[in-house]
């Protein structure tokens, strides 16, 4: 007889995408997230970019914390390098794993593919190992991984419905990778501009705003990882992410920075302030 359990809440490790078009800012906002989602741990960055992510290095978000740096070349990476280095990572006690750019390992399918002849008939050889670091080195990985995404513009032909005639049709930004690939991550961040301002735009549980742009920073990983261990969010930390968010989201759009700097004079110490403090400051801010 097959034995029936309740279901239980059980400690899982987060998959996280980050997405955002080039020098939208997805290394740093990826380390922040490890920074806290690990509490300081010990995090790898697996560079495909060209060695840039150890440019984050004493960068002032990651003042009293460093990170692992192990860099390729864009052309040598592949499915089969990252689910190596994922697997080695887990050898030797790492807490996450940054795939920086997981774009690349798309890239290298379709590189694949063309190389074999260019053939719909090549698909299922040129992508069995981009599928086999999915399967092994992310969904079934023991420990955090995140992946960042290039966007580009994506464009189809359509049939133009008055003219009768095929035209070519802008449909907006789209991360370069497997189309399914966001079904397998458990929260997805795209970075919508150059101010770094961000969405949530999948999320396991209810915990980051879906419609009011945000800068990912590393309270934002702690969240993830106190969500991920108890599935319950400290209420008061919640309710003051969500003023500051919205104080920086109502001094990005004012130009004259002479006219917040003294309510604002330094944004960093709005983490120190009290919720009551928080909320005559966003109460000022609305009134200029």
């Amino acid at each position: 007889m097959i034995q029936f359990q309740l279901a239980q809440k059980s400690t899982k490790p987060a998959k996280i995408a980050v997405l955002g078009q080039s020098g939208a800012g997805k290394t740093l906002a990826s380390l922040l997230l490890a920074k806290g989602l690990t509490n300081k741990g010990k995090v790898l960055v697996f560079d495909t970019e060209n060695g840039r992510a150890s440019l984050k290095e004493g960068h002032p978000l990651l003042e009293g914390w460093q990170f692992y740096h192990y860099p390729i070349a864009p052309e040598k990476a592949s499915g089969k390098v990252a689910l190596e280095v994922v697997q080695e990572a887990v050898a030797q006690s790492f807490d996450c794993v940054i795939i920086d750019s997981c774009s690349h390992l798309w890239d290298h399918v379709i590189e694949t593919k063309e190389k074999l002849g260019g053939s719909w008939t090549y698909w299922a050889a040129a992508k069995e190992p981009y599928y086999t670091f999915i399967r092994k080195g992310v969904i079934s990985s023991p420990i955090h991984i995140i992946l960042t995404l290039r966007t580009e513009i994506k464009y189809e032909q359509q049939v133009n419905e008055t003219s009768g005639k095929k035209e070519v049709v802008k449909l907006g930004l789209s991360p370069v990778a497997e189309k399914n690939l966001q079904y397998e991550i458990d929260f997805v961040f795209n970075i919508i501009d150059r101010f770094h301002r961000t969405l949530c735009e999948k999320q396991e549980g209810d915990l980051f705003s879906t419609t009011t742009p945000f800068v990912i920073e590393e309270s934002h990983g702690v969240l993830i990882s106190q969500w991920l261990k108890s599935g319950a969010v400290d209420p008061v930390l919640e309710k003051k992410r969500l003023f500051i968010n919205r104080i920086k989201e109502l001094i990005s759009n004012i130009e004259d920075e002479s006219k917040y700097i003294s309510i604002v004079p330094d944004v960093s110490l709005l983490e120190d302030m009290t919720i009551e403090e928080l909320t005559s400051i966003g109460k000022q801010l609305k009134s200029l």
